[in-house]
């Protein structure tokens, strides 16, 4: 049994260290997008002063804010942002721009 929770805590190690650099993928095309087509208007990096636009939130505020993945996936999928453009996003680049702003949140 000692030697089963070994091996759990051994993949678990492992599956964690092999999806680091895609999360950190992630995080570099999130942060591409964001400055290529949010940074108008929001705030997108770490301790930056507030967003150009008042009723922008900074995307740290976003992050800290309790929303999940999920949340922000949908919002910028199905909300017409009032003053917000309405933007298509495949996949891939919608879930690289979740994970950058999930990726300012504090403590994490």
């Amino acid at each position: 049994m000692k030697r089963a929770m070994v091996w759990s805590i051994a993949l678990m190690a492992l599956l964690a260290i092999s999806q680091t650099p895609q999360a950190q993928q992630r995080e570099v095309g999130g942060l591409s997008v964001a400055k290529a087509v949010c940074a108008g208007c929001h705030a997108v990096e770490k301790n930056s002063p507030p967003s150009r636009d008042k009723a922008a939130p900074r995307f740290e505020d976003i992050a800290n804010s309790g929303i999940t993945a999920g949340g922000i996936s949908k919002a910028l999928q199905t909300t017409p942002h009032r003053r917000m453009p309405n933007f298509r996003m495949n996949r891939g680049v919608l879930d690289d721009l979740v994970t950058y702003i999930l990726s300012l949140k504090a403590n994490r």
